[in-house]
Parts: C-alpha cells; structure tokens; sequence
C-alpha cells in the first residue's frame, strides 16, 4: 500500500473563540524525507498515521496517549496556550487493490464516533470499522478489512498457552513496516506487542519471509 497523504485537524479555544488548527502532509511516490527542527512536528506526522492504521500500540502505547497533548490537550499559539476542544486526523491511501481510501479517527472527544472507531471512506460511501475492541479482528474489525484490501492472508498460529490458536495480528505484520530515526526497525520490532502469540517475531520474520511455515505448522497441528 502507498500512503498518499496524513492530517490532522484541531479545534481549539483562544483569546477570541473557538479556531480551527492542524496540518496537512503530502507524499510522493518513493522515497520521502521528513526533515526539520526538533518540535517541528516530524514525530507528530508519523504518530498520525500509526494512530490512523490502529497502530499505535507499536509505539507504546493504545489510544491518545501515542500522540502530542498539541492534539488532544493543549497546544501553543502565539505564546498562549489554547484547550483542545476536539480533534481527528486522516490518512489517504492506496491499497493493494488499486483503490483509494480516506480513513479518519477521532482524537479528542466527539458524539458522533469514538476513538475506538476508524471510518473508511471508498469515495462513495463511509464505512465505520473497530480497532482495540473485541470486534476489531472480525467481519467489523478494521485490522481483517485492512488485510483484504491489500491482499494479505492472515494465519493462525500457536498461542502462548499452547492450548488454542490466534490469527497473527496486522499490528505484528505492520511492526515490520515503520522506521524512525530516534526508533530503528529493531526497536520498533522489539515493542510489538505478543498478543499471547508463541514466539511472535519469529513468526513475523518466516511471515514476511513467506517461509511458509506457518501454514505448515498449522497442517501439522
């Protein structure tokens, strides 16, 4: 899949009112270099798109707490410090099946979603689909739509217990995925979380490997 473009959009209280805040960043096909001061927002960009893909937990953490209080508490305008009333970020994609999609997530409070849902936008229609919930893996699941999408076969593999079997998680398979500058791929790597999976970054490795081992483990089984 290719990430076309990340956003964010803030609404905040100032001296005069409730204003709107954010950014938005643009990719090219290739490679893309963010360069820039520390506190430019380098880090804020990246943390948006793992947000968006439900991937945050890569970085250590579940929810709004992976991203910058600018976001979702308080950020700095003009030496004043203005409270987040509400806030979303975005990101354009193309996936694997040729197709673009918008997908948007909310960060501070809201009626209309939660944090616990992503909205999928085909160009057509809006699709709410659910992530760190105990739908997010099935037919509503974000995590098994994200898959599809991008022609991924996800495997089931042995649990930690020894005792069921748990499919191998895109947050795995995405671990492989993200480098950052102050976070090598190892360290990224290293944070995955097990999800109660035997031997996780094994399995990820001979995955992206396509060993297939892990059908043949499951045959065996």
């Amino acid at each position: 899949m290719h990430i076309n473009s990340v956003s964010a959009t803030i609404l905040a209280g100032t001296d005069d009112g409730l204003k709107p805040f954010g950014f938005e960043y643009n990719f090219k096909p290739g490679l893309n270099v963010l360069s820039g001061d520390n506190s430019s927002g380098k880090s804020t960009i990246l943390s948006c798109m793992y947000y968006c893909l439900g991937m945050e937990q890569l970085m250590g953490s579940k929810g709004i707490n992976a991203l910058s209080p600018a976001l979702h508490q308080v950020l700095n305008f003009g030496g004043h410090t203005c409270n987040v009333y509400e806030s979303n970020c975005s990101l354009s994609f193309t996936a694997n099946n040729g197709k673009q999609y918008k997908l948007t997530r909310q960060i501070a409070s809201s009626d209309e979603i939660t944090i616990n849902e992503i909205l999928i936008f085909d160009g057509t229609t809006t699709t709410p689909k659910f992530v760190h919930s105990a739908r997010d893996h099935g037919d509503q699941g974000f995590y098994q739509w994200l898959a599809e999408v991008n022609g991924l076969e996800i495997f089931n593999v042995e649990s930690f217990n020894g005792e069921s079997t748990k499919p191998l998680y895109m947050q795995n398979i995405f671990s492989l995925a993200f480098i950052e500058q102050t976070k090598g791929w190892s360290d990224i790597f290293s944070m995955m979380p097990s999800f109660g999976i035997k031997d996780p970054k094994q399995k990820v490795v001979e995955y992206s490997l396509g060993l297939k081992s892990l059908e043949l483990n499951m045959k065996l089984d």
